[in-house]
């Protein structure tokens, strides 16, 4: 593993680590985006918020992110 995929891993176990049952449907992609400094708050609240309704965003919200992200 590359340093820079552990410095993810460790992102996102900060981000997501209590409530990573809510996310664990996501990819890794997805999670690395999510937790990223420059993705928009109200991007993260939004897909927070739907996994806490307990949609499957796995597939909707890779592309979802690519576009916000864009």
């Amino acid at each position: 593993m590359s340093e820079r995929t552990a410095q993810r891993y460790i992102q996102i176990t900060n981000q997501y680590g209590a409530n990573a049952t809510r996310v664990s449907n996501l990819s890794f992609k997805a999670l690395a985006l999510l937790s990223s400094e420059t993705t928009p708050p109200e991007v993260r609240a939004e897909v927070n918020e739907r996994a806490g309704r307990g949609e499957n965003l796995r597939t909707r919200t890779n592309f979802a992110l690519k576009r916000w992200l864009a």
